[in-house]
């Protein structure tokens, strides 16, 4: 893909958004996104007219253009947009070997992820407030389709939105800060209140040994069970003195025998920012039992495998559980510190205290075709100008202007069922206009012109989430 070269000037909302890479890149990635769908609706149609996969043409022009699109996200820092469409490469690689049994079906779905990528890239453009996890259940259905992620396995996971998270730039400072000791926390400079959540509260170090694992482990059955918010809180409390025990050594607690600490030069600061973050985990689910599901069990029961190798916790990788607690931390979106002190600390020196919730179900994007409204965007453009000139008395492209309002009217049906009436309105009154002599009321005119002003605002900035258009 040949890229133009970045713009001399972008607006200022995009530039203080950080969109500037984004909006770069954009119109490539829509066109690459159009060839790719293009190729698939002709493997689609090769699948049912042949099932022998040497005969399904248009794949190598639709993995060529994704390959493209993937690559061109990448480097403008948009994993979380580039995952959606690596999963669709997945599915591409399994149609070559396998072609789907229903293959419009396949396409069916991927159109839907081709048009709610399409879609989030212009929202977020627009300046809405948007994030990638939104498109998960494109990328489940993805997933399962390509047959990666649709069932779990002990080497591939079910499929999870924190593949899709782009965390804010803040986040990597906050957990560096998260992993200091607490003679260091303590002298955190211009830290704000967040530190005294871990420093205080009358949680004391816990020493390692049988008696805790078996706090550790009734807690969290009970947990497991039935989402036991108490049992949440206690994990909260134990977490957080599992890290005050971290001493600068390494020992889980002052208590340790020397024997205990780890080797000399081993850093503790990715336990402790661990456990300062299974506090503020647990804190989260306490406040929102409906959050414990197959993914935060799974969590807990890694947790459970950290602590079983205390107290020198040698060798452990813990970064990718740390990103799954925090993820789960940013997903509850803003908290009280009255009621989760811990939970508000991490958002806070992560940069996430008023993030909104990020929410993985609702799928508010790829609910239209994109085509479809850039298609009313043009006949509402007409229309204005025919209109324009139908109410100044020039009535020579009248049959022309009648058949673009019926056209807006057939696209707005398409695009959002809701607007049709309005479309049909404006088609009928269009029609009257045209059966008088001489020029339309000026009433008549003001109201149609003001109707088509209104739709195109409603299409530059069209969200079909918008209960106002209801």
């Amino acid at each position: 893909m040949s890229l133009a070269p970045p713009p001399a000037e972008l607006p200022l909302d995009l530039a203080t958004q950080d969109l500037r890479p984004l909006a770069w890149v954009a119109d490539d990635v829509r066109r690459c996104l159009d060839a790719a769908l293009e190729g698939l609706r002709v493997a689609a149609s090769s699948t049912e007219a042949s099932a022998a996969p040497a005969t399904l043409s248009g794949l190598e022009t639709a993995a060529q253009s994704l390959h493209q699109a993937c690559g061109a996200l990448q480097m403008v820092g948009r994993p979380g947009l580039a995952a959606v469409l690596e999963a669709m490469e997945l599915v591409l690689t399994r149609w070559r070997s396998q072609p789907p049994a229903q293959p419009q079906a396949a396409l069916a779905t991927c159109e839907h992820a081709f048009f709610a990528v399409v879609e989030f890239i212009e929202a977020s453009l627009l300046g809405r407030t948007v994030d990638t996890v939104s498109l998960f259940p494109q990328y489940r259905e993805l997933l399962a389709l390509s047959g990666d992620g649709a069932t779990q396995t002990s080497a591939q996971p079910l499929a999870h939105p924190l593949a899709l998270w782009e965390p804010p730039s803040g986040v990597a400072d906050g957990l560096e800060s998260l992993g200091l000791a607490e003679e260091a926390l303590a002298q955190v400079p211009a830290a704000g209140p967040w530190p005294r959540a871990f420093l205080a509260g009358g949680v004391p170090a816990l020493q390692a040994g049988p008696a805790l694992r078996a706090r550790l482990d009734a807690a969290v059955l009970r947990w497991v069970r039935v989402a036991d918010p108490d049992a949440a809180r206690e994990l909260a409390a134990l977490s957080a003195g599992i890290a005050r025990g971290l001493a600068a050594s390494g020992a889980l607690s002052a208590g340790a025998a020397a024997s205990e600490a780890p080797a000399t030069g081993h850093d503790i600061a990715p336990l402790r920012r661990l456990w300062r973050l299974a506090a503020a985990f647990f804190e989260a689910l306490a406040l929102d039992p409906s959050r414990v599901d197959l993914p935060a069990k799974r969590a807990a029961s890694r947790l459970l495998a950290v602590y079983a190798q205390a107290p020198g916790w040698q060798g452990i990788d813990v970064q990718p559980l740390v990103r799954e607690l925090l993820f789960t931390c940013a997903a509850i979106g803003p908290v009280e510190a009255a009621q989760a002190p811990r939970l508000a600390a991490v958002r806070a020196v992560c940069d996430l205290a008023e993030a909104p919730p990020l929410d993985p179900v609702s799928a508010p994007f790829g609910r239209f075709d994109p085509a479809v409204l850039a298609a009313v965007r043009r006949h509402l453009a007409a229309v204005r100008e025919g209109w324009a000139a139908l109410a100044g008395g020039e009535a020579r492209q009248l049959r022309t202007t009648l058949d673009q309002f019926t056209q807006v009217g057939a696209a707005l049906q398409r695009l959002y069922p809701p607007l049709a009436p309005l479309g049909e309105a404006l088609s009928s009154a269009a029609e009257h206009a045209a059966s008088l002599t001489g020029q339309p009321p000026a009433p008549l005119g003001m109201e149609v012109a003001t109707t088509i002003l209104f739709l195109e605002a409603v299409c530059q900035a069209f969200d079909p989430m918008d209960t106002a258009l209801g």
